[in-house]
């Protein structure tokens, strides 16, 4: 089983997109809070953490955008790519400060609302995402149940099943569960939709999912049973899923 679900950015530069999408998505963080000058800065201090950037919701609301630094440029418009909701932002096309394409569409919230996939045969890959993430299909695309994230007798649970503290913390902001009062967290996580394009892949995706199971060598087997398969092996798993779109289980 599932537990959490991350986003992925590849980038030249993780300070700049990690900045671009906590402001876009109104992520409330303390990465938000300061100016990329004192990220800079702090990175001096820490220079264990060059090349890898993080941006979480001390809110509990959103989920985790990890952001790394990698050598390739960017090459041909991403076939994974985001749509977000704003009031406040002219609809249509976009692209982040490294080129990464995103759609905006009208809603009265400020949230991330879909990770869209390009793909060849749209249904078969909702029927590979929606069984590997536990998400509900209907109409084209798939969603997480409403609820599924609850804070229980100060602790975190995924679809009813307690999430080990140490890894809950990494998920919440890294606020400890108890700190949230009993009730619904994560209620601003996006769904995943697939666009029919007819075009296979050709380049190394921008973005792509990080999932995080209880178990994780399980997990890795119940995914090639669905059709994925595995690029390589280091800490995480790094899959492929049937059309060649990498994701990492870890």
């Amino acid at each position: 089983m599932i537990w959490n679900i991350q986003l992925v950015f590849d980038a030249a530069d993780p300070d700049v997109v990690a900045r671009f999408w906590g402001i876009a998505l109104e992520y409330n963080s303390q990465f938000v809070r300061t100016t990329l000058e004192e990220a800079r800065a702090w990175r001096k201090d820490y220079p264990q953490y060059d090349g890898r950037g993080r941006m979480d919701d001390e809110e509990g609301r959103r989920m985790p955008i990890y952001i790394q630094r990698v050598p390739e440029p960017k090459r041909g418009s991403n076939r994974v790519q985001l749509e977000i909701s704003a009031p406040d932002e002219p609809p249509g096309s976009h692209a982040d400060d490294e080129g990464n394409e995103f759609t905006v569409v009208a809603g009265p919230v400020r949230a991330l609302r879909n990770v869209i996939f390009d793909c060849v045969d749209a249904d078969r890959m909702l029927e590979f995402w929606s069984q590997a993430t536990g998400y509900v299909p209907a109409e084209g695309r798939c969603d997480p149940t409403s609820g599924a994230f609850r804070i229980e007798g100060g602790h975190l649970t995924a679809y009813g099943e307690r999430v080990p503290d140490q890894r809950a913390v990494s998920t919440l902001g890294f606020r400890e569960p108890s700190s949230f009062p009993d009730g619904v967290v994560h209620d601003l996580i996006p769904g995943i939709a697939f666009r029919a394009t007819g075009e296979p892949k050709r380049f190394k995706n921008r973005l792509h999912l990080d999932l995080r199971p209880f178990d994780r060598d399980a997990e890795r087997a119940r995914l090639e049973k669905l059709g994925a398969t595995v690029q390589r092996w280091d800490t995480d798993y790094v899959m492929l899923d049937p059309e060649g779109n990498e994701f990492c289980v870890g």
